[in-house]
């Protein structure tokens, strides 16, 4: 009796269906909004998730620390427990493939050659307004490079404010670069200064900037470089270290 039961095609379409309306029903369960964060260096990157299910899925990110607000996210797809999409436009092509399980989805964040964990939580709070990520408006006049500025980055739709401090020692230039928004402080490789052009390179992150001094020495207006994308990118001098 039970071996007729078993073989039977009936109980054996009965459970494709079942599983099958369990896998619709666990994607379904993917759409909503969703609060976590990206692992960093030094701490981590709040991010804010929304995603719409239809006849295609799509959906939205906000990062309020670097100023993205209502992102459009592309290639959002969710199929059983497995959730992932882009982010398009922007440098390193950043990609999110995740597992959805329990009210949660935890995964890996990959941009470049970068690969970092991320974890979203069902939430409905709602993003915090962006952090502002603008040059100040009155730079301080100066001389030479050593001292604080700050810079505010245009990666794709990302606005990244980054504060420069630099030194000098018996060896000569010194500096640092504090990534602001995303937390995390960099030591220069190589600074230099002289006739106005002031540059320096970060080889962890395979960075380098090369830019000129103004006549009164409140801003450089130069080119950040990394890993074969460039972008413009201006220094303001400020009177003490930015935050």
């Amino acid at each position: 009796m039970l071996k007729e039961l078993f073989e039977s095609e009936d109980w054996m379409f009965r459970c494709y269906l079942l599983i099958v309306l369990s896998v619709g029903l666990l994607a379904q369960d993917a759409a909503g909004n969703w609060k976590g964060a990206i692992a960093i260096p030094n701490g981590e990157l709040e991010i804010f998730v929304t995603l719409k299910a239809g006849d295609s899925w799509s959906g939205t990110i906000d990062i309020p620390v670097q100023g993205l607000r209502d992102f459009n996210l592309t290639n959002v797809s969710v199929k059983g427990d497995q959730v992932t999409f882009d982010m398009p436009g922007v440098p390193g092509e950043p990609h999110f493939q995740g597992t959805q399980m329990e009210g949660k989805i935890t995964g890996t964040f990959t941009q470049g050659p970068q690969s970092l964990n991320f974890h979203l939580n069902r939430s409905d709070e709602r993003p915090p307004e962006p952090a502002n990520a603008e040059l100040p408006k009155s730079p301080i006049p100066g001389q030479g490079a050593i001292g604080n500025w700050l810079g505010v980055l245009q990666a794709g739709p990302v606005k990244l404010r980054l504060g420069l401090k630099i030194e000098k020692n018996e060896s000569g230039l010194n500096g640092v670069m504090d990534s602001i928004d995303q937390n995390t402080k960099l030591v220069m490789d190589i600074v230099a200064f002289a006739d106005g052009q002031f540059s320096f390179a970060i080889n962890q992150v395979q960075g380098h900037y090369k830019g000129k001094m103004n006549a009164d020495g409140s801003a450089i207006e130069g080119t950040w470089t990394q890993m074969g994308n460039s972008a413009s990118l201006v220094f303001h001098r400020l009177a003490k270290t930015a935050k």
